[in-house]
């Protein structure tokens, strides 16, 4: 195969990108093949826990021609409260600083450590960062590096930093209601991940404050890991919405609990005041409700069979726009509903979002 022209070879590797193990063997073939898996395999790398981390940050800081491959790292289950300091640390700022071409950085856990220092030195322009620390202060210095970014993934904790000069091309925002506060106002952002902190999950009263930027973002995805209020209570804020997702969802016997009985007497079956609320958003066209993350153990989709026959051509009915519902069934899977009566199918979630369907 080495005989081959480039420009035929590198197709035929490009086809085996999601096929790591096929990589890894071609890359061991000759060694025009292992420029070429190496290129794809060290294009997007993701990956869980200390070890690999170490592995990976060697390989990278021990090659420059590595490192320059290098355009989207994501790191998982960094959660041990006793991470060495080093050669952790070092490694890690050694490595990001040779990764000069990286576009999408996404670290989910320091577990503490204070790790923004670690981007200091950095040259790389980022265009996606999502990042766990508390060091606000450091972060703010970084961000200003940053002006190509347009997603920002981030829990922020002190409101009295002066945000409004960074990252002024921000498109897409996730992350607390703090973070909303300090990064929403004054941009064009059109999607939004608003992930509730266990503090904001508990509210019950309508939410009043929240920036007037909220009436052109399109995309909503809410709820997380500690839960959310209801969709009702934040609802008049978002009326642009084309796009809607629910993690988690209240049944009927809580919202008989929490609300009086003539605001819930048109449900025929156990949905929420969540589903009722969805008539009210004019231009509402695709709905997502996805398991919440605290019960995935016990697997059993947010609303039943019947209860989807019974109920989605309800919803479909009020909601002049929507064109498709897509519902979490199972750890990875979603049934997909249609307003067309099609017939209803099962996909992966990596269906579920596509961007040309979302914006």
């Amino acid at each position: 195969m080495d005989g081959l022209p480039l420009d035929l070879l590198r197709p035929i590797v490009e086809h085996l990108k999601d096929d790591v193990r096929s990589l890894l063997a071609i890359s061991l073939a000759s060694p025009t093949l292992r420029v070429e898996g190496q290129r794809i395999l060290f294009r997007k790398v993701t990956l869980s826990g200390l070890n690999s981390h170490i592995k990976f940050f060697t390989s990278v800081t021990s090659s420059g021609k590595l490192a320059l491959l290098v355009e989207e790292y994501e790191q998982l289950g960094l959660v041990d409260a006793k991470l060495p300091q080093e050669p952790f640390l070092g490694l890690t700022c050694r490595g990001l600083q040779a990764m000069v071409n990286l576009k999408v950085l996404l670290f989910h856990a320091f577990n503490g450590l204070a790790s923004t220092q670690i981007l200091r030195g950095c040259t790389f322009q980022l265009e996606v960062f999502g990042w766990a620390s508390r060091d606000a202060e450091l972060l703010v210095e970084f961000l200003l590096t940053q002006p190509h970014l347009h997603t920002l993934m981030v829990d922020w904790k002190v409101l009295e930093l002066n945000t409004s000069s960074i990252c002024p091309g921000l498109q897409a925002l996730h992350g607390n209601r703090n973070t909303i506060t300090a990064f929403l106002p004054g941009r064009h952002i059109t999607s939004l991940k608003w992930s509730p902190d266990e503090k904001e999950s508990l509210l019950n009263r309508p939410i009043d404050h929240l920036p007037q930027e909220c009436g052109h973002i399109r995309f909503f995805s809410f709820g997380g890991l500690w839960g959310r209020p209801r969709f009702d209570l934040v609802m008049l804020h978002f009326r642009a919405l084309e796009v809607l997702r629910l993690i988690g969802l209240y049944s009927h016997e809580v919202c008989l609990k929490k609300l009086s009985l003539q605001l819930c007497f048109s449900l025929t079956v156990p949905c929420s005041q969540d589903l009722q609320s969805l008539s009210e958003i004019p231009r509402l066209r695709i709905f997502i409700l996805s398991k919440s993350p605290r019960s995935v153990q016990n697997w059993r989709g947010p609303v039943s069979l019947k209860s989807r026959i019974d109920f989605f051509p309800q919803l479909f009915a009020t909601c002049n726009a929507l064109q498709r519902i897509d519902i979490n069934t199972h750890a990875r899977m979603y049934q997909r509903w249609f307003r067309d009566a099609h017939p209803r199918r099962y996909i992966y979630i990596s269906e579920v979002y596509v961007l040309s369907d979302v914006l």
